[in-house]
């Protein structure tokens, strides 16, 4: 029993692994924004706008995905989430031309809002209801971290690197992927069940309910 339970918080911290770097990469962005803006010659409009494509993405686009995880799964999601999320942070910096900046923000903001419905589904399912307020709590803890984290780091990496040291923060993003991957094959997660896919499929989406809680 010991043994099951400390095999189930293994797979907990590889969630909660990625759950850190897809925020840590949110943490990064504000500094990068101003320092590209310099670079640039961006105002204050056109870093707003571009704070607003990374926000709006990665909010709006949540319930979507999560409806996609439960009637599909998310084996391939949430590791590809990730994966999508750290190459398009990474290229931000490399990127001279303000509207495919715009683009890249939007990108990126989805893997983001892919990445958080299905990592926080699967990390509640790999442990028991009586820790799983407590797994949870910890699973938060672990983005917020990276949140936290995320301006130190990048004023010590363009600080040395400029803004092409967003380069710099791809192989972390895609070895998490990996291991994401890795960890939804053993603990054989984010496979649907014919309940939820029979559900999914009877019950769409009510857009007309969740629109006013997306537009607040």
């Amino acid at each position: 029993m010991r043994l099951a339970r400390l095999w189930a918080w293994r797979g907990l911290l590889t969630f909660m692994l990625g759950h850190f770097t897809v925020d840590l990469y949110s943490g990064l962005l504000p500094i990068l924004y101003a320092l590209t803006a310099q670079r640039l010659n961006l105002d204050n409009r056109d870093i707003g706008l571009l704070a607003l494509c990374y926000t709006a993405a990665s909010s709006l686009s949540q319930p979507l995905f999560g409806y996609v995880a439960d009637r599909w799964g998310g084996q391939l999601l949430a590791p590809l989430s990730l994966a999508w999320s750290s190459v398009f942070v990474s290229a931000l910096g490399l990127i001279d031309e303000p509207a495919l900046l715009y683009a890249g923000a939007l990108l990126a903001g989805l893997g983001s809002g892919a990445y958080h419905p299905v990592g926080a589904s699967n990390a509640s399912m790999l442990v028991d209801d009586r820790h799983r307020n407590t797994a949870m709590s910890v699973y938060t803890v672990s983005g917020t971290s990276g949140y936290a984290l995320g301006p130190l780091i990048a004023a010590l990496l363009f600080g040395a690197l400029g803004t092409r040291g967003s380069l710099a923060m791809l192989p972390l993003g895609l070895s998490v992927a990996v291991s994401l991957r890795l960890a939804l094959r053993q603990f054989q997660l984010g496979l649907p069940t014919l309940r939820s896919r029979e559900r999914a499929r009877r019950e769409p989406i009510r857009w007309s309910a969740l629109a006013p809680v997306m537009a607040v």
